[in-house]
């Protein structure tokens, strides 16, 4: 069940996260019109575009749980009226909203202004589903695991895999 407390946390979440969500999509709709130019620019927009979502995960994941942690600001949290597993759980509700703010209208672009069949599409949605994948993985490796090596190790493991 989710609580007042819990919605305030996420919602305290959501706001520090705003500009980078605006920035995520401000980058993703600058890819976007860049893939759709010819040659090497294309190309480039593609990589801008894996870019800004993997780092908009990255940050996400990193900054929300492994930075609470490391500034100890979980004592302020367990005196609100909310139990460990419920303050838990709006960590991890308030960055997965606050990527799929960005995640899904990048995704709904494509998707409503792409023309015809071709294996781009599939491709393109393939990679969305693949990143959204990563950021799930590493947000369960920095709210489970209890020091930044398993962070680091995940963030250094799913992006050069």
């Amino acid at each position: 069940m989710i609580t007042r407390a819990m919605v305030a946390l996420i919602r305290k979440d959501l706001y520090l996260y705003r500009w980078l969500i605006v920035g995520t999509l401000v980058g993703g709709m600058l890819a976007l019109w860049l893939s759709d130019l010819d040659g090497n620019v294309s190309l480039a927009g593609h990589i801008l575009l894996v870019t800004a979502i993997v780092v908009h995960g990255v940050i996400l994941a990193v900054h929300g749980p492994l930075s609470e942690r490391q500034a100890q600001s979980y004592s302020f949290v367990l005196s609100l009226p909310v139990s460990i597993g419920q303050a838990a759980a709006a960590r991890v509700l308030g960055s997965l909203t606050g990527f799929l703010l960005a995640w899904a209208p990048l995704l709904l672009v494509v998707l409503t202004l792409h023309d015809g069949p071709s294996g781009e599409l599939a491709w393109f949605v393939g990679l969305m589903v693949f990143l959204l994948a990563n950021f799930g993985l590493l947000l369960a490796l920095t709210v489970l695991g209890r020091n930044e090596l398993w962070s680091v190790t995940g963030i250094v493991v799913s992006n050069t895999a």
